[in-house]
Formats: C-alpha cells, structure tokens, sequence
C-alpha cells in the first residue's frame, strides 16, 4: 500500500494559483520561474498554444506590448 502525503486537494489549491498567476511587480525572471513552478506541481496538461496563451496574459501589458 502507498502512503499519501500531501492532501487531497493539493493539485486543486495548485491549479487555483496557477491560472490566475500574474507577474504584478515581480521580475520577469521570477514570474518565468513561478510560472514554471506551478505548472509542474499542478499536473495541468494542455496545448503549448494554451500554456504560451496564459504565460503572455499574465506578464505585465507593457512587455507584452514589445513581445507582440
């Protein structure tokens, strides 16, 4: 039999943080990071398109302005 440790709503509470995850005043290299982090503790399988989607929708306008 395998122990559980972490809770049953730990990929949940994860998810929740990562799709609204914005970089605020943070650096980009921080937001990356935090970005990256969260997206592999949550499991959440999805599109390239749909990951680059919310990784550019969460970095502040104005860099995304010059990215675009």
């Amino acid at each position: 039999m395998h122990k559980k440790f972490l809770p049953d709503n730990y990929n949940h509470d994860v998810y929740l943080k990562v799709i609204p995850l914005s970089q605020g005043r943070i650096r980009v290299e921080e937001y990356t990071r935090e970005f990256d982090q969260l997206q592999i503790r949550s499991g959440l399988e999805e599109q390239s398109e749909h990951t680059m989607t919310r990784f550019l929708r969460g970095l502040d306008p104005s860099i995304t302005e010059t990215i675009m």
